[in-house]
């Protein structure tokens, strides 16, 4: 056996998976397709790609034992993608029918029929073990191993997605379930496994050993509360670091928080929602909204309804309860994952793990953020559904610096559909969500729940409970009466209902019970009379009331009351703050005269009712403003404490618990100040801060929490840069090339953050325009990698260097080139920069530019225009035309050609574009290099021509363009190869026919001295051995070993090739080198058919070979 058959095999294996793949694309909008169709087709393309490179290999394969064990695996794949083909066209042929659940039951049909392992995830499956066999094999090896990463990260995915079909459909063929992938809230499974992560699947996967292609782990746990899978005892790996860098990192006290708002929940209220439409249609995988009591009773329900199916809860939630602790979006990545990870304890001592951290340890926010993202995704899929619930989202909304909110809401499109996303906020949000529909609730208490919570209430205190049965005595409805009085007052707020019960908890006899329940005041009148009596307040009450009143109409966020006392103790002209002024959170209380309350959870001061800011706004002229914030946060921020070099993590620990306004303060102190029109009575104070770059740096830390990576030695022109406070740049003293500790100036935190106005500030006032900061970037870099096209063009203009590289070895027009930032390029390209030049790999800015899918035109014109060589050929051999010829690029090619590129230049392989073309079936090129006067039979380095490479390709109807331009079919490669010998090797009669038809002489032999019918005969192809011999003169050609094509039918046995051959006059007495004729080759092969055939052709019985031995000796010996 030689390498023709398994390029012919290898062949057909490419051809069906092309028509798989077109197949699912007619499939793949059914509705009720499972999820591993779409993960199988995924995979294709890349299975599809390592057999076309291994196939390029074969053609020089010669023939031995490993051409024989190939075969074997090759055939076993073919048959698997076969059923994977007819799995796929079944269904497209089926899908008109209509049929409800069509696509389930003709899949079980088609897997029952072919076998229990025939689910497609399992088909592919096994393809990739075979492409692992294959790895042994030199032809295979290549291919695979540049791919291991690729094959590793498709082996696990597919190991985790849900199964296409349960085992339960595959016992019972009449019972096909409707909960194919995990559809029903009543099937979520703790073994559902993980599917696809995009193009951007974590890089901790690719660590998995691609030979360790290992099936799914099963797993029953036995069902536990929630509480107990996040507290219990797990094994954390041997030295239990994994666990413990990971509850680090996860900073909200997610659990916690849940376990004590489940505690003060009422039984059997917020019931009412389970049955409203939204919530039931999101519960079968829509969307909707509520508020934190209901987002508690739906992560409970969820986590019952799962328990009691005996499975692992797949619920995830985060309880964003402390407004004061706002998270980044890496903590609530964190928490997330903490999560998922703890319902598993093996997950937890997986040493991908420990790669997963030691990959994101020290790198930058942006990048944790986004390796957490794809990890959780990852972890998700491990399940058939999961339940995403996040209460209160709102509080996620930050300053224009910084804001998780945008992040988060980019997270959640990138879930995969089996998330189903329930979002709590106090307002409605402007959120959309890709791909999903949105259900609205507006969550109002019901009359039912006030009802339930005005019982417990009762019931829970002695001294309200003993008044009540007092009352029933003489009005048996008076608990009735109780309910519907607190319900109509509270106007559809719990926290108005719990205020009212409050009051009445107060009295201690029946008669003032009933007094103060008639009296309870209706929310109208109440912010008047609440106005009034701060009026009449103490002059210190007063003040204290007027101070919470603007801080809870201005603040940016919800405050503690702690936050507001400290804010009040805040006096002009100190230096520190003085603790005995600080009042005491129930003075603050009192002095508001009952317009806020202290929500009991969270410790924020809230307004009684909504409608409470409405009226604020209507008289803010009485109350503080922005100013007033803006002062008493500059304050704070500037006490002298603040002013020390130590801003160690513990020291910003303490400082926080010590000042609770200062991480407000250091947050939103310019936001005020820049909505109170930035006054001139606050431009000292603000300025004598901007100037102390102690203070200034102990703000950012806070302002950013400890564990970050905050900078040292910030500026005060940093900081009016960041805040964009242009005002007040030139007031601030400094050194305008001043660096903080990454040695980073203003000037690169300008280019930032897009401050285009501080740009030309900067440079005008002397700041170096090519300063590089640690990792040697420039504010140029910066402005490249942050997207900001105005401050590219800015310091572009004025005079940037666009050549100068990082550390990285990366240049602003190379990054912008590689990640395709047009409108950056257009600006650095006109400027001229990186002409011809060669990074430390060879790439020049014009092959950054051509390697970028679909380069726009205008940009390459310019390059051009610019000097750019559309002929260089960089040090590994690419050239442009080759590389668009590659890649079927229709437009490019035709630019390069305008350009005046070499049509005939190759590349380092010896191949030129027309060659390239050719060799990837990219017909449209072909001719419009052809026009362009492309030699039809230029020679590459290993003596192939663009014939022989469109024969290999199968592709007929490029051969047929060739051939029609001059493709001379008589050239040999270096192995002496013609286009024929490719043509029979692929086993391909139509090409092989019109070659045939076009050719003279058919007698060529390769370096071997084999003809096209040596290898026809030796790959046992009847129709082509007999095409063959209808155009060949004679038949007994012979090759190096004197072998002929009878000698070698006789020795594989292939008896209807021997009579074909003898009906054409094929001659049995001719004896190769070794003495042997045909009937010695069948005799040591124990061939008796082709004997027979023999014998009867009067082959010569006693002839003796070179060792003196007769066919019959052979025979003897063989008996």
């Amino acid at each position: 056996m030689s390498g023709f058959e398994i390029f012919g095999l290898i062949g057909t294996i490419v051809a069906i998976i092309d028509t798989t793949i077109a197949a699912y694309d007619a499939i793949r909008d059914l509705d009720g397709l499972p999820e591993a169709f779409e993960e199988v087709n995924n995979r294709l393309p890349l299975v599809q790609e390592i057999f076309k490179e291994a196939r390029e290999k074969t053609k020089n394969a010669t023939s031995s034992s490993e051409t024989a064990a190939m075969k074997k695996v090759l055939k076993s794949s073919e048959g698997k993608l076969q059923k994977l083909q007819k799995i796929f066209l079944k269904i497209a042929g089926t899908q008109e029918s209509g049929a409800d659940n069509f696509v389930v039951s003709v899949y079980q049909t088609l897997v029952n029929k072919f076998g229990k392992k025939s689910r497609v995830e399992s088909l592919m499956q096994d393809i990739l073990k075979d492409l692992a066999t294959l790895t042994a094999y030199a032809v295979f090896e290549d291919a695979t191993k540049k791919r291991a990463e690729e094959l590793g990260n498709a082996a696990q995915m597919l190991e985790s997605v849900p199964p296409s079909l349960e085992e339960s459909d595959l016992d019972d063929n009449t019972g096909v379930r409707s909960q194919v992938a995990g559809r029903d809230i009543n099937n979520v499974s703790d073994n559902a496994t993980m599917t696809k992560n995009g193009d951007h699947a974590s890089n901790y996967r690719a660590k998995i050993q691609y030979n360790g292609i290992r099936p799914p782990q099963q797993s029953h746990k036995s069902a536990e509360s929630s509480s107990d899978v996040i507290n219990h005892n797990v094994h954390y790996g041997e030295d239990g670091n994994v666990a413990a860098e990971l509850r680090d990192l996860h900073t909200i006290e997610l659990h916690a928080t849940y376990s004590k708002l489940l505690n003060t929940k009422v039984p059997n209220t917020n019931e009412w929602l389970f049955h409203r439409k939204e919530f039931v249609e999101w519960e079968k995988g829509q969307f909707g909204t509520g508020k934190t009591f209901i987002a508690l009773s739906v992560t409970r329900r969820i986590e019952d309804v799962e328990r009691q199916s005996g499975m692992a809860p797949a619920c995830i939630h985060v309880f964003l309860s402390d407004g004061s602790k706002r998270p980044t979006t890496k903590n609530l990545f964190a928490s997330l994952l903490f999560q998922l990870l703890m319902k598993d304890e093996k997950r937890i001592a997986d040493e991908r793990l420990s790669e997963f951290y030691k990959r994101v340890k020290g790198s930058s926010e942006e990048v944790i953020a986004k390796e957490y993202l794809d990890m959780i995704i990852c972890e998700v899929r491990r399940y058939s559904r999961v339940f995403l619930i996040v209460d209160a989202l709102d509080e996620l909304q930050g300053s224009s610096q910084y804001n998780p909110w945008d992040e988060f809401q980019k997270a959640l499109n990138q879930f995969p559909k089996r998330v189903s996303l329930l979002i709590t906020s106090r307002q409605k949000l402007g959120f959309m969500l890709s791909r999903r529909r949105e259900r609205h609730i507006e969550i109002i208490a019901q009359a039912e729940d006030i009802g339930l919570y005005v019982e417990h209430r009762i019931t829970t205190t002695p001294k309200m409970e003993r008044l009540v049965q007092e009352a029933e005595i003489t009005d048996s409805k008076f608990r009735q009466y109780i309910a519907a009085t607190i319900t109509q007052k509270a106007q559809g707020l719990f926290v108005c209902a719990e205020m009212h019960m409050n009051r009445l908890a107060e009295e201690d006899t029946i008669g003032h019970f009933k007094k103060a329940l008639n009296e309870l005041p209706d929310m109208t009148p109440t912010f008047e009379k609440a106005l009034q009596r701060i009026e009449k307040k103490p002059l210190n009450q007063h003040k204290l009331a007027k101070q919470a009143l603007c801080w809870m109409l201005f603040a940016v966020r919800p405050l503690t009351s702690r936050e507001v006392c400290h804010a009040f103790a805040v006096a002009s002209g100190t230096t520190r703050l003085d603790m005995e002024l600080v009042p005491k959170e129930s003075v603050l209380l009192e002095a508001c005269a009952g317009i806020f309350v202290t929500d009991r959870e969270r410790e924020l001061l809230s307004p009684i009712h909504p409608t409470a800011n409405e009226y604020l706004r209507a008289i803010q002229e009485e109350i503080p403003g922005q100013s007033s914030i803006a002062k008493k946060c500059l304050i704070y921020i500037s006490y002298e404490e603040f002013e020390t070099k130590d801003c160690s993590d513990d020291i910003i620990k303490l400082r926080m618990i010590k000042y609770p306004l200062l991480k407000y303060a250091a947050s939103h102190w310019a936001e005020h100040y820049k909505k109170g029109g930035e006054p001139n009575c606050l431009k000292e104070l603000a300025v004598n801060f901007l100037r102390n770059s102690g203070k200034v740096t102990s703000a950012f830390k806070i302002k950013n929490g400890p564990g970050q990576m905050t900078p040292s030695a910030i500026s005060g022109l940093h900081a009016v840069v960041y805040f964009d406070l242009f005002k007040l740049a030139s007031s601030v003293q400094h050194d305008i090339n001043s660096r903080c500790s990454n040695d980073q100036t203003a000037l690169h935190w300008a280019a930032v953050y897009g401050r285009t106005q501080f740009i030309d500030f900067l440079i005008n006032a002397g700041a170096e325009k090519d300063i590089a900061d640690r990792d040697g970037n420039t504010p140029l870099h910066l402005a490249v990698f942050n997207k900001h096209t105005a401050v590219v063009g800015n310091l572009m203009e004025k005079g940037a260097k666009p050549d100068i590289r990082n550390k990285q070895n990366w240049t602003p027009l190379r990054w912008a080139l590689k990640y395709g930032l047009w409108k950056e390029v257009h600006l650095l390209v006109k400027h001229k920069s990186e002409v011809n030049t060669e990074d430390k790999e060879g790439w020049t800015a014009f092959r950054y530019a051509i390697s970028n899918q679909y380069p726009p035109l205008k940009i390459l014109r310019l390059m051009v225009q610019n000097g750019e060589d559309v002929n260089s050929k960089s040090q590994d051999g690419w050239t442009p035309l080759v590389h668009a010829a590659s890649h079927g690029d229709v437009g490019l090619v035709k630019f390069l050609l305008a350009s005046n590129a070499q049509v005939d230049q190759c590349n380092g392989e010896g191949i030129s574009a027309l060659g390239s073309a050719a060799t990837y079936g990219h017909r449209a090129v072909a001719k419009i290099l052809l026009d362009g006067k492309a030699d039809v039979n230029v020679v590459s380095a290993d003596g192939q021509t663009p014939l022989m490479r469109a024969v290999l390709n199968g592709d007929r109807k490029l051969t047929w363009l060739l051939l029609d331009h001059g493709a001379d079919l008589m050239v040999t490669d270096s192995k002496g190869k013609t286009a024929l010998h490719y043509a029979v090797q692929t086993g391909n009669k139509r090409i092989v026919w019109l070659l045939l038809e076009m050719m003279q002489s058919f007698d060529t032999k390769d370096e071997d001295g084999r003809t096209a019918l040596h290898f026809a005969v030796e790959s046992a192809n009847h129709s082509l051995t007999w095409l063959l011999l209808e155009y060949m003169p004679q038949v007994d050609y012979r090759d190096n070993d004197g072998m002929t094509a009878l000698q070698i039918a006789s020795r594989t046995g292939d008896e209807r090739i021997a009579e074909q051959l003898l009906s054409k006059g094929a001659r049995p007495n001719l004896q190769d080198q070794e003495g042997k004729t045909a009937l010695h080759h069948a005799t040591i092969s124990g061939r008796p058919g082709i004997v027979e055939l023999l014998v009867r052709a009067h082959a010569d019985i006693n002839l003796q070979d070179s060792r003196g031995l007769t066919a019959q000796h052979y025979i003897s010996r063989s008996s």
